[in-house]
């Protein structure tokens, strides 16, 4: 994954956060992920290895946490000819990898976590996601797997591309279908 598309990303959603409405343990985890942000952009997320880095950085948190943002540390160039979400609203997934049938995520609240045991679909989940915003996925093409045969269910061997709907600045809406939005809230 190209690390400026990653920044730029990045950059535009956290200028788009309310700082003033973050409490202290959001800022610092922030903060965490834009000083390290080259070396997480640059995981794989097979066998949780991103997720297993940040747990690793939060494992050696400070007992206090810097309240300001240090947006200073991304240098990135917005390109402002692309329609930004502000909001992800619903992501539509399946067949795809381990979703057999379609099933439809709603985010409308502050935060989402995902949870399961193993085999639950948590990894199909972030990489509909990851495809329907950014029309790859990583995984695949660390492994070398072309993406079609990569997103098919496993039992149907069959594959539909994930839906991402989100709304804009405005609150109009605004669908993805494996094109890449930029998403900043």
């Amino acid at each position: 994954m190209n690390v400026s598309i990653v920044e730029n990303d990045f950059t535009t959603w956290i200028e788009s956060l309310n700082s003033a409405s973050l409490d202290n343990t959001e800022v610092y985890i922030l903060n965490l992920l834009i000083k390290n942000l080259k070396v997480i952009s640059e995981k794989g997320t097979a066998g949780g290895s991103r997720a297993k880095y940040i747990g690793s950085l939060l494992e050696r948190a400070p007992s206090s946490f810097d309240k300001k943002l240090e947006l200073n540390r991304l240098s990135s160039i917005k390109d402002s000819s692309e329609k930004i979400a502000k909001r992800i609203i619903k992501l539509t997934v399946g067949p795809f990898r381990g979703f057999n049938s379609s099933e439809e995520f709603v985010f409308n609240k502050k935060h989402a976590f995902l949870y399961g045991p193993n085999g639950s679909g948590k990894s199909s989940f972030c990489e509909a996601l990851e495809y329907s915003l950014l029309g790859s996925i990583q995984e695949s093409n660390e492994k070398r797997i072309v993406l079609e045969e990569y997103i098919k269910n496993v039992h149907s061997n069959k594959s539909r591309i994930p839906e991402t709907i989100g709304r804009d600045q405005s609150g109009d809406s605004l669908t993805t279908l494996c094109v890449r939005i930029v998403v900043t809230a």
